[in-house]
């Protein structure tokens, strides 16, 4: 189990909710708990979605990240903050751009979370917090949903093994 109750003694790991919407909100939340760490995985995840609501996007996956950092500036408190991010915004190289291989349009969710990447680099630099970004990859797992690409791919290569292996065993 990840979480215990937290009236037993001996816990370490609790749970705070909070809303990424209401900059009032998440300061009241760290200023009172005073955490020793935040992990921000709070981010749209859905390429369709994001493209559906672009502005609910983009205020709670960048400006979430915003209201979180600056809560933590003006708190005071000396916190580690761990901001989840995609691979494409770090400073990995993407392939050669050419003229067969234009860049693509980004996803509002592609574009947020970028920004906030970069915002989690300039608050470390800019106010000398600890605050770090991870690279986290797509999972496949049978609990995400059938319309993300990835899952998409993975169930198709799944039927075509599957219709391949009764071909040759006929």
């Amino acid at each position: 189990m990840f979480t215990k109750d937290p009236h037993k003694p001996g816990t370490r790991l609790f749970l705070h909710y909070g809303d990424l919407s209401s900059g009032e909100q998440l300061t009241n939340l760290i200023y009172n708990i005073r955490p020793e760490e935040i992990y921000n995985l709070g981010a749209q995840s859905h390429v369709k979605v994001s493209f559906d609501i672009p502005e609910y996007t983009g205020d709670t996956t960048g400006l979430g990240t915003t209201r979180i950092l600056e809560a933590v500036r003006r708190s005071g408190i000396r916190t580690r903050f761990y901001q989840a991010a995609p691979l494409r915004c770090s400073a990995v190289p993407l392939p050669p751009r050419t003229k067969r291989r234009r860049f693509g349009r980004e996803a509002p969710m592609a574009q947020r979370s970028c920004n906030s990447y970069w915002l989690t680099v300039n608050y470390r630099q800019a106010y000398d917090l600890f605050a770090c970004n991870g690279i986290l990859f797509n999972h496949e797992s049978p609990r995400r949903g059938g319309t993300f690409v990835t899952r998409k791919e993975s169930q198709e290569r799944s039927h075509r093994s599957c219709v391949a292996t009764r071909r040759s065993s006929t």
